[in-house]
């Protein structure tokens, strides 16, 4: 290579590294979509829905259970697609589906109609991203694509960061019954989100043909994979109950939506804040630690209600919630060849989804047997403190 051919590629590589993190950023809003208001907004729509509708902590945690299983459902669909559907159509059909389950939730009140469309937005959702996480774990040189990976999660911080700015207003000012307008408003954005969104992938080149099952080995994963399992029934409990405790214990509407504002732009910061060790950790450093720093923030709500105390909680917990999901797609495009990859990163979103699904029910129906949901939380952080124990046990793989 001459000279100049090298310095030209030296000139050219910022511009990559820009055009591939604007790519992120634009696959980012569905996670915005999908995670931040079709799966975390129902924390604060919960306080009003209970009262409004009569429903027990353990109904409450079925909503989630419900979402829960459904995204199990549709994590297993879309393997089943992978090798038939380019996942660019697959991301934009769940995108599509998920904003009109919200809006539909805001047309009905039967706790059957809500757990269907709940179940609904799971599919949608888990469609949307695993294609979105197969797609992102393709932009990018290696030694990029842990930052790029990154941003795509942290999109989930940016849907937090708007539901928190203006549905606990809402309900302060047209009460517990203004539920069902905070639905449609989410639908809405949802829907405002998907194109854009849609445009990004379509710059992305097409996967199918590319995503073929390939013959890997599960048990050298089994660490992380447990630690993933763990990791999805312990953060749930704190993300569909934390809002409701605080409302429990008299927090007024600004310190609920600056508690949530403050979770979400933590979750946008995230990328930068681990850049470091998502780029350089090996084997289950960065998933356990990033656990370890949910299961401290889960924990935090125990000790007080004050506000510092929640600000920290929400700090925390914002920080590193989507770090696990991104340590593990970066660990895998790193220790796997890229047909193993996407069957390893599938996996990962199958145990992630069983573990959604156990954590709200039972915790909602240790809430309901003792009448707090101090329980709950403590739960929370136990088996989050466990995931990050075992997680912390994964070796790493040479390709």
């Amino acid at each position: 290579m001459t000279m100049s051919s090298t310095s030209a590629l030296a000139a050219d590589a910022p511009s990559h590294a820009a055009r591939e993190l604007l790519l992120a950023a634009g696959l980012a809003l569905g996670p915005m979509v999908v995670t931040g208001i079709a799966r975390f907004a129902y924390g604060l729509l919960l306080p009003a829905m209970q009262v409004d509708l009569g429903w027990s902590f353990t109904q409450a945690g079925a909503m989630n259970t419900a979402n829960g299983l459904g995204y199990l459902i549709g994590t297993v669909l879309s393997l089943r697609l992978a090798d038939a559907v380019d996942a660019r159509r697959t991301f934009g059909c769940g995108l599509l589906i998920t904003a009109l389950a919200l809006v539909a939730s805001g047309a009905v009140r039967s706790l059957e109609a809500l757990l269907a469309l709940r179940a609904i937005t799971g599919i949608a959702s888990a469609l949307a991203f695993v294609s979105g996480t197969a797609l992102a774990a393709r932009i990018g040189q290696l030694q990029r694509a842990p930052l790029a990976i990154a941003v795509y999660f942290s999109g989930a911080g940016l849907g937090i960061v708007l539901s928190g700015a203006a549905l606990p207003a809402l309900f302060e000012r047209s009460g517990a019954a203004a539920w069902p307008l905070a639905w449609l408003a989410l639908g809405a954005t949802a829907l405002l989100c998907t194109l854009p969104s849609v445009l990004a992938c379509a710059a992305l080149p097409s996967t199918r043909g590319a995503r073929h099952a390939a013959t890997w080995r599960a048990q050298p994963l089994a660490p992380s994979f447990a630690g993933h399992f763990l990791f999805g029934a312990g953060y749930i409990v704190y993300m569909t109950f934390v809002l409701t405790w605080m409302a429990t214990r008299g927090s007024s509407a600004i310190e609920v939506s600056g508690m949530w504002a403050l979770l979400g732009a933590a979750i946008m910061a995230s990328p930068w804040i681990w850049r470091g060790l998502l780029r350089d950790g090996r084997g289950g450093a960065p998933l356990a630690t990033s656990i370890f720093v949910l299961a401290a923030g889960a924990a935090l709500p125990l000790c007080s209600t004050a506000w510092p105390v929640m600000a920290l909680s929400a700090a925390l917990v914002g920080s590193a919630v989507m770090i696990p999901a991104a340590a593990s797609t970066a660990f895998v495009r790193r220790c796997a060849r890229q047909p193993g990859a996407d069957a390893a990163l599938a996996t990962y979103s199958v145990v992630f989804a069983a573990g959604q699904c156990i954590g709200p029910v039972p915790a909602g129906f240790v809430a309901d047997a003792t009448g707090s949901l101090s329980a709950a939380l403590a739960l929370s952080a136990a088996l989050l403190l466990l995931g990050a124990a075992i997680a912390s046990r994964q070796r790493e793989m040479v390709r």
